[in-house]
């Protein structure tokens, strides 16, 4: 007995070491040399290293609650302000309702039938890592139709029925492998659908540098498409020859398994999971692709968590023939509400607000600081350069942040050096996305660092792996192809 208490005691006093590590960065921060940040500045950095230590050492729970309450301590926020920031926001809606609405695909039964139905397909049957590669090019082909946040938790949810299928366990490295996959397939996309909210947030932004060039639809369009395939075939890469993850168990599955595979019938609630989830596709996309529609303005209102809000309220009202609902919100939030992804990700927003601010601003000052260095450049360099520097920045500081501070700026020096603005703007906004070595990095990123199928080092793994391969890629090969795309640098 005595022996036991001997073997947990080191836990407990580093768990204590390293909470008073974390509180000191939260509170403490200030009280050191401010090397020309001032309070707020110093305050800022120590909250960020704070989270990024407690997230690392301890938990997400109250590391990110106590850092929400640390960001309205430093003088350039209220605490009223840190947290609306974080709850207030439509990314805390655009995850809450989706995380909700979707979880019924794996309770009523839908995610299971098609994981059977897709694991017993002559094409695919004996080959894991062409079910592998159909799983990401089916996430591919929704980031184009569906927006980011209920394109990862669809996905997840139909393959976690297939993992649970194939009989793989939580903190499994496939699995893991594959949900941050998921995640990071969204990367080039987010700045390539020419009707997304990152085309039209990155057209306002440059306003003032375009000159008169029009919006490039279709080569933003065509770079888009090919960055996504280039995108699958990286994730694969990395997947069979890095990582060389166990898919043994989707390879040899038993007998009874296809032979449940072709009486499984579709239940009743299954076919409602499948309704609602065909809904959220065509909702989604109606605005974008029929603006036309009488009810193209009212959807385009609603935007992400609108949608999601309506179906979900629409599933809570239907009844059976019995009477009784197909569900009820408290079981859906029970099963589809993780509170750690949550909190992760809406305290990566407060600090992404922290950061903009006039007391903080520290990424205005790197600005001031380098940009008449890089703009003695060639116009390569100039691009190569800020591309790779600001990729290092964003691992530790929120990619909207680095965006939404840096890409007007930067476009108005591109003007000045005769370099396309487009051109730029689109490399710097899809290369600022490669951004999941940390949970701080950015807000689609930190989901993965905190679901509890993804064991945490995996987590960082794949994401410092995928960040830095997929980067490298980028440059090599799309840098030349948006060159030629547009005709000119």
């Amino acid at each position: 007995m005595e022996a036991k208490k001997n073997q947990k005691q080191p836990k407990t006093m580093t768990y204590w070491i390293n909470t008073a590590i974390v509180l000191f960065c939260f509170f403490g921060f200030g009280l050191l040399p401010d090397f020309g940040l001032g309070y707020a500045g110093m305050r800022a950095v120590g909250i960020f290293l704070g989270l990024l230590w407690g997230w690392i050492t301890v938990e997400f729970g109250w590391v990110s609650i106590l850092g929400i309450i640390a960001m309205g301590t430093t003088g350039a926020m209220d605490i009223a302000t840190s947290f609306s920031t974080a709850f207030l926001s439509t990314t805390f809606f655009q995850m809450v309702f989706p995380m909700i609405l979707l979880a019924y695909l794996g309770q009523s039964g839908f995610s299971e039938w098609i994981a059977y139905k897709m694991l017993s397909l002559k094409v695919l049957r004996g080959h894991p890592w062409r079910i592998t590669a159909m799983i990401f090019l089916t996430a591919a082909v929704l980031c184009f139709f569906v927006t980011t946040f209920p394109m990862i938790f669809l996905m997840w949810a139909l393959f976690l029925g297939i993992a649970e299928v194939a009989g793989y366990q939580k903190g499994d490295k496939y699995v893991g492998y594959v949900m941050c996959t998921i995640v990071m397939l969204q990367t080039v996309i987010s700045g390539s659908v020419p009707w997304s909210f990152y085309s039209v947030t990155l057209h306002s932004l440059m306003a003032n540098s375009l000159n008169g060039y029009a919006f490039p639809f279709m080569q933003v369009l065509f770079l888009g498409i090919v960055g996504e395939l280039l995108t699958v075939v990286i994730a694969l890469i990395i997947g069979k020859f890095i990582l060389r993850v166990d898919v043994s168990k989707m390879k040899e599955m038993p007998e009874e398994f296809y032979e449940k595979a072709k009486t499984i019938k579709l239940s009743v609630d299954g076919k409602v999971a499948f309704g609602v989830m065909i809904a959220l596709i065509v909702l989604l996309g109606i605005p974008s692709f029929l603006p036309d529609l009488p009810i193209s303005p009212f959807l385009s209102g609603l935007g992400l968590h609108g949608v999601s809000a309506l179906l979900l309220g629409v599933l809570l009202l239907l009844r059976k023939k019995d009477g009784t609902p197909f569900t009820k919100t408290d079981k859906l939030a029970q099963v589809g509400l993780t509170w750690d992804i949550v909190l992760l990700v809406t305290s990566t927003l407060s600090l992404s607000a922290l950061m903009q601010t006039e007391q903080v601003a520290i990424i205005p000052k790197v600005t001031g600081f380098l940009i008449p260095i890089v703009s003695q450049m060639s116009p390569v360099a100039f691009i190569v350069v800020t591309l790779v520097l600001f990729w290092l920045v964003t691992q530790v500081t929120h990619n909207f942040v680095i965006v939404l501070t840096l890409v007007g700026a930067l476009a108005g020096v591109c003007a000045g050096m005769g370099i396309n603005p487009w051109v730029f703007g689109w490399l710097f906004m899809c290369g600022m996305s490669f951004a999941y070595c940390t949970p701080a990095a950015s807000s689609p990123g930190a989901l993965m660092y905190a679901h509890e199928w993804i064991n945490k080092k995996d987590a960082y793994i794949n994401g410092i792996l995928f960040s830095a391969v997929g980067m490298v890629i980028f440059m090599v090969v799309m840098i030349p192809l948006a060159f030629m795309v547009f005709g000119t640098i």
